[in-house]
């Protein structure tokens, strides 16, 4: 199992987003889905998220997982289970074969991804007219990643906005450039400062390039 993901894989049934704090990603994003949506979900892993948006937002949810056993876990909190790589086109066959959706949910996705735009224009032919994309990434512009830049320090993690296996890195101006040249236009963004920087959180709040660990985009199909 790839490293970065380990993470999204370990959380258990009981995982409580309404619990999470109020800038915590996992509850910014899941907020933006609207009630009673027909969801597909990239990357579901073991349905933590899945289970939520089942039970707390009353959708209908069609995962999709290229990790088999975690999969399984995630099976029955949604509709339709794919296994498979989205950088497949026989996973993106079989996606289209469900009909449109409401909404596309990318969670921790992205990154790990070769071809993200490629993924992108997949995710807004599988999109009905007007429909919607959450997508959540680590912004490689955060206030600790420049920092340890400005001392000559670039080392590959085990998790984090250095994760070892982060194909692509994105800033937030550089996921909003991607989302427009690919046919959406942004409506929402929301910021996970993970943890912030205490005494100067306040004034990092005015630079969101900077304030925000991760994001996450709420973007509608033009």
């Amino acid at each position: 199992m790839d490293a970065s993901r380990k993470i999204k894989y370990q959380q258990q049934e009981h995982y409580n987003v309404d619990a999470l704090a109020p800038d915590n990603i996992d509850r910014l994003s899941t907020a933006m889905v609207a009630e009673n949506s027909f969801v597909l979900e990239l990357g579901c892993a073991t349905g933590h998220l899945s289970k939520y948006l089942k039970h707390a937002r009353n959708c209908k949810v069609v995962g999709v997982e290229v990790n088999g056993a975690a999969a399984q876990k995630a099976e029955k909190f949604v509709e339709t289970m794919i296994v498979g790589n989205i950088e497949d086109k026989e996973t993106w066959k079989r996606i289209k074969e469900k009909a449109v959706f409401d909404v596309v949910f990318a969670s921790a996705v992205i990154e790990h991804l070769s071809d993200p735009w490629k993924a992108i224009e997949n995710i807004r032919a599988v999109l009905k007219n007007k429909g919607e994309l959450i997508i959540t990434f680590p912004n490689v512009a955060h206030w600790r990643s420049r920092l340890r830049l400005l001392f000559g320090t670039w080392e590959y993690e085990e998790f984090g906005l250095f994760d070892s296996t982060h194909n692509k890195f994105f800033s937030l101006p550089s996921m909003r450039k991607m989302l427009e040249e690919c046919g959406f236009f942004i409506v929402q963004e929301k910021y996970d400062p993970a943890g912030g920087a205490k005494y100067f959180t306040p004034i990092l709040k005015y630079f969101p390039n900077a304030y925000a660990h991760q994001a996450v985009f709420k973007a509608v199909k033009k």
